[in-house]
């Protein structure tokens, strides 16, 4: 016999770890891209339901009459029912519905002019989103 024969029944220490890394180094850069598309996901989700609620709010504070004695409060109010919710006594909407809350609800109005204008802002999760409703009799 001139030497033994190497055996060959299985991986040796240094090709697992080599193994090992080389897996790594192509596992970590995806996992970090899956992370990177489930947060816009979510980003994109809370853009979406701030942009619906708004609009229904919008829509609410369209229907209510065009009075300079009309008070702010009363905007609110109807925002936080377009979104489901009742108004606590500070006239600040509870709105709660998927995440969504009324951050502000303002308002300024023109007797002489007729033209009444009410800002909404609303923010759910790190989105923020405001819209201005201009009511005028005109």
């Amino acid at each position: 016999m001139q030497g033994r024969a190497r055996q060959s029944a299985g991986f040796s220490l240094v090709e697992l770890v080599v193994t090992v890394t080389l897996l790594a180094l192509v596992v970590i850069p995806v996992l970090g891209a899956v992370r990177g598309a489930v947060q816009a996901s979510a980003i994109s989700y809370d853009a979406a339901a701030v942009e619906t609620a708004l609009v229904n709010a919008a829509e609410a504070v369209q229907r209510e009459p065009l009075d300079c004695d009309h008070p702010v409060g009363a905007y609110s109010d109807a925002v936080a029912a377009s979104q489901g919710a009742v108004a606590d006594e500070t006239d600040r909407p509870a709105v709660v519905l998927r995440g969504v809350a009324v951050r502000s609800v303002s308002g300024t109005c023109s007797s002489l002019s007729a033209v009444q204008e009410v800002t909404i802002t609303m923010t759910s999760g790190g989105v923020t989103r405001a819209v201005v409703v201009v009511k005028s009799r005109v």
